[in-house]
């Protein structure tokens, strides 16, 4: 890897360019809490290596995933208080994270894959749960979106 940073900047960019409404960012101390409802997705390298995660608390997954379709943000509180992504919001949360794979390029210098997304409930593999909890913390933010709940989300780099 090189020396070069994600900032607040390169993330919300990409994000703010799938929405039509008002957004807020805010860089964060604190990332997503291991024992909270998440969403983890895993990012290939070229080669297969597992080399970055991005971790999103359950509210802003189902927000980022209603959002990207114009869902009601009640579909997306109702599944946050649920604990649950439903079928629907989850396609849309994979292709923002998907999409979200592009934040990786300029600090990678090579093609970034989404491999998968973790909804909770569904089973995190030790090994993914060990390499998270070893990831280096690249930006860690706060972001909403206008009448859907905000959340924290992660990028990490892993080792």
């Amino acid at each position: 890897m090189t020396t070069a940073q994600i900032t607040t900047e390169q993330l919300t960019s990409i994000l703010d360019g799938l929405f039509g409404c008002e957004t807020t960012a805010s860089h964060i101390d604190a990332p997503v809490a291991i024992d909270s409802p998440r969403v983890v997705a895993t990012y290939n390298d070229c080669d297969g290596k597992f080399c970055f995660a991005i971790t999103c608390e359950l509210a802003l997954a189902n927000s980022l995933g209603a959002a990207l379709t114009m869902i009601p943000p009640g579909g997306a509180e109702d599944a946050t208080a649920e604990g649950i992504v439903p079928d629907n919001i989850g396609e849309n949360v994979y292709e923002v994270l998907n999409i979200c794979s592009a934040v990786f390029a300029d600090y990678h210098h090579h093609r970034i894959v989404l491999d998968k997304v973790i909804v909770p409930g569904a089973s995190l593999e030790d090994e993914v749960a060990s390499k998270l909890d070893a990831g280096e913390v690249l930006i860690q933010i706060e972001y909403g979106l206008e009448r859907y709940q905000p959340g924290k989300i992660s990028l990490l780099a892993i080792a």
